[in-house]
């Protein structure tokens, strides 16, 4: 045999090596992703998301894709995100847009409450329509009789944000007496 003829071979070799490996790593691309299980074994199988307002600077789309690069099957969206006035179309073109990206969208907020009964439940109405149970939200204390009631009615969750020093609920004694 030939250097030429070993080197030939030895290049075809290489090829089918690479073209086998190249085969393989496509087809295991779609196989279905094991995420949910990395990220439950990562987080201790709490069901680890982020609110997309932390995401605030980048559209839709891109505050998507940084959610799956950080391994994150659950979202809270915000309004820039999924404003509460969409119509059902744009909530289920995004609802399929996050099941492709094995994203659940499980909450919406910081939502504001007032008095309002109506405004409020536009809201209940829009987390209906989106398929969410909690609700995160910054109620004024006169809220809570309306929110009661719309909790019941819709069998949603009203969570309550802490803003931090200086909001209406920036310590837990604030939040334990709004409910009381």
């Amino acid at each position: 045999m030939t250097n030429e003829s070993f080197s030939h071979s030895a290049a075809a070799t290489q090829r089918r090596n690479f073209l086998k490996i190249a085969a393989g790593v496509c087809a295991a691309a779609t196989l279905p992703q094991a995420r949910p299980a990395a990220a439950a074994e990562r987080f201790g199988s709490w069901p680890i998301g982020i609110q997309s307002y932390t995401l605030r600077n980048f559209p839709v789309d891109q505050a998507i894709r940084h959610i799956q690069g950080l391994g994150l099957n659950y979202v809270e969206m915000f309004s820039a995100h999924l404003p509460l006035d969409a119509s059902q179309d744009h909530i289920d073109k995004m609802l399929a847009t996050l099941k492709a990206a094995n994203i659940q969208l499980r909450a919406h907020g910081v939502n504001s409450f007032t008095k309002d009964h109506d405004k409020n439940r536009a809201v209940f109405e829009f987390a209906k329509k989106a398929g969410f149970r909690n609700i995160s939200a910054n109620p004024e204390l006169d809220s809570f009789d309306s929110l009661d009631e719309l909790a019941a009615e819709y069998d949603i969750r009203v969570c309550i944000h802490n803003h931090g020093p200086g909001a209406l609920y920036d310590k837990l004694d604030d939040v334990v007496k709004a409910v009381k």
